[in-house]
């Protein structure tokens, strides 16, 4: 099933700043760039801040410090966590949804 909420933050940037929920996935977003996400093997992971003050307000607004954001491995690690989230979530999928419905 998949969550969207906004964060919980005051004023006109909350307008913009959108967390989303997969299975055991959340991803936050920035407008439409993901800028941090957590899931099971993974703490809360934030990618470094190439935007701007908006994009520094909504790390504030979900508790991520400057310390805490890094840089090129941000993809590749919400790739790996987005596959396995995937992975793991099909696996509670009946096969026979997987396979299509028979003919009556």
């Amino acid at each position: 099933m998949i969550y969207q909420t906004g964060y919980a933050y005051r004023g006109n940037y909350g307008a913009h700043a959108i967390k989303i929920s997969v299975g055991n996935l959340q991803i936050w977003y920035s407008y439409q760039t993901p800028i941090a996400f957590s899931a099971p093997d993974y703490e809360r992971v934030a990618r470094r801040n190439d935007w701007g003050p908006t994009t520094g307000k909504h790390f504030t607004a979900i508790g991520i410090s400057r310390k805490e954001r890094i840089g090129e491995t941000f993809e590749a690690l919400l790739q790996e966590a987005t596959l396995k989230n995937f992975l793991e979530t099909a696996k509670h999928i009946p096969s026979e949804r997987l396979q299509g419905r028979k003919a009556a």
